[in-house]
């Protein structure tokens, strides 16, 4: 009987090592690093005060509130140099909230794509963009991809870059973006890349979605916002 309890616990104990090695290496979400950029915490209300705003940003950069009553602007402290530029997206920021409807007959196609996003399954998504994208003009292209989740410090994040190609008669350079989606709240982070050396709002993005905090001021009745 011994002799059987023996070989019955190293067998147990070979299954655990087995599991263990297993779950870890499906364990492939990395965290969000830590940015290498001084930071400080700002508090910003949306239009109307309908939405209050709580994220880490680079210590000169300032916020703003959108037009939108769920959604918020942030600027580079070079914006102000940049006002006259014709491509100047990648010196702002934007949060906004993904789940509002625009009354278009392709929301549920959009929820569904960042669904699957948030689930590690980038392809609705891309499909999605591409299709859309030149609604108002087809000459509009979204191309080159990519995607990645991250453990976020309130959970999952969904990181999505790619380039928008636009034509000539709009005189705008492509545009490197990148969009970051939170699974546990319903917004959303926006930034654009640029090639030189200073900080821009693709940067910072992940860093903005990780530290974001939201309290709504409102409930939804028939359809609108009602402020508390």
């Amino acid at each position: 009987m011994k002799m059987y309890t023996n070989q019955f616990w190293t067998l147990l104990l070979s299954l655990t090592v087995v599991l263990s090695i297993s779950l870890s290496s499906c364990d492939t979400v990395p965290m969000v690093g830590e940015c290498d950029f001084s930071r400080k915490k700002v508090i910003q209300d949306s239009r109307n005060g309908f939405v209050t705003f709580a994220f880490e940003i680079p210590e000169e950069w300032i916020s703003s509130e959108d037009e939108g009553y769920r959604s918020v602007k942030v600027f580079s402290e070079n914006m102000a140099d940049s006002v006259n530029k014709s491509n100047a997206y990648d010196l702002i920021l934007g949060i906004s909230c993904y789940r509002e409807s625009t009354g278009d007959l392709s929301f549920a196609e959009r929820m569904n794509a960042i669904e699957e996003l948030l689930n590690g399954n980038g392809q609705p998504y891309e499909e999605f963009t591409k299709k859309n994208i030149g609604t108002m003009d087809n000459e509009i292209t979204a191309d080159d991809f990519e995607f990645q989740l991250f453990k976020g410090q309130y959970g999952k994040i969904a990181a999505v870059k790619y380039t928008v190609t636009y034509p000539n008669k709009y005189n705008l350079a492509p545009q490197r973006m990148i969009r970051c989606y939170r699974k546990d709240i319903p917004y959303m982070v926006t930034g654009v890349f640029h090639e030189d050396d200073t900080l821009s709002s693709g940067d910072v993005a992940l860093w903005v979605t990780n530290t974001l905090t939201v309290t709504e001021h409102f409930t939804m009745k028939d359809g609108k916002m009602i402020k508390k």
